[in-house]
C-alpha cells in the first residue's frame, strides 16, 4: 500500500501535552511504528499537531496507542487524540531534520534548568544550617583537642622531667 500523509491533534483537557515533553514522547512513538512524522507543533488551546507519513493501518495502530499511551509525567491528565485527517496537502509534510530534533532536545532541556536551579537553591537551603551546625561541633573539638593536645605535653614534659630528675638523683647517690 501507498504511503499516505495524515494530520492528528493530540489535546489536553487543560494543556497538559505542552511544556512536559510531549512532542518528544509523541516522535518516539511514532518511530516505534516505523512512521515519518514532521516536528509536532504545539497548537493554541494546548494541543499538539502531528502530520505523519506512511501506511493508512499503521497510522491508525499508532494513534490508537497514543489514545492509550502517555508520558510518565504527573501532569499529564486526560488526553484525546482527533481521528487522522488523510486530505493533507503535501506540502504540510516536511520530513523531520537531525537540527529539528536537537532543537526540540536543547528546548526540553533547557525547561529543566530552572528546576536544577529551585533544586540546588533548596538543597543549599536545607542544609547550610546543617553545615553550620556541624562546623559549630568540629570547632568545638578543634579548641578541646588543642587543650587536651596542650595539657598531654604538660604531662609528658612533667613525666620526662621527673625521669631526668629521678636519673639524676640516681647518678648522684651511686656516684656518692
Amino acid at each position: 500500500m501507498a504511503d499516505s500523509i495524515a494530520r492528528f491533534t493530540l489535546k489536553g483537557a487543560n494543556g497538559e501535552v505542552q511544556d512536559v515533553g510531549y512532542r518528544i514522547f509523541i516522535l518516539t512513538s511514532l518511530k516505534g511504528y516505523g512512521l515519518d512524522c514532521s516536528m509536532p507543533v504545539n497548537v493554541p488551546g494546548g494541543g499538539v499537531k502531528v502530520v505523519v507519513r506512511g501506511d493508512e493501518q499503521t497510522i491508525k495502530d499508532a494513534i490508537d496507542e497514543l489514545r492509550k499511551d502517555k508520558p510518565d509525567v504527573k501532569k499529564v491528565g486526560k488526553v484525546s487524540v482527533s481521528d487522522p485527517d488523510y486530505n493533507v496537502p503535501t506540502s504540510e509534510y516536511k520530513p523531520l531534520t537531525n537540527e529539528d530534533i536537537q532543537f526540540l532536545t536543547l528546548n526540553q532541556l533547557s525547561k529543566g534548568i530552572p528546576a536544577i536551579i529551585g533544586m540546588r537553591d533548596h538543597m543549599e537551603n536545607a542544609l547550610t544550617p546543617k553545615i553550620e551546625s556541624i562546623n559549630e561541633v568540629v570547632g568545638g573539638l578543634d579548641g578541646k583537642y588543642h587543650t587536651i593536645s596542650r595539657n598531654l605535653n604538660y604531662v609528658v614534659i612533667g613525666v620526662g622531667l621527673i625521669v631526668v630528675i629521678a636519673i639524676v638523683y640516681g647518678f648522684l647517690l651511686f656516684v656518692r
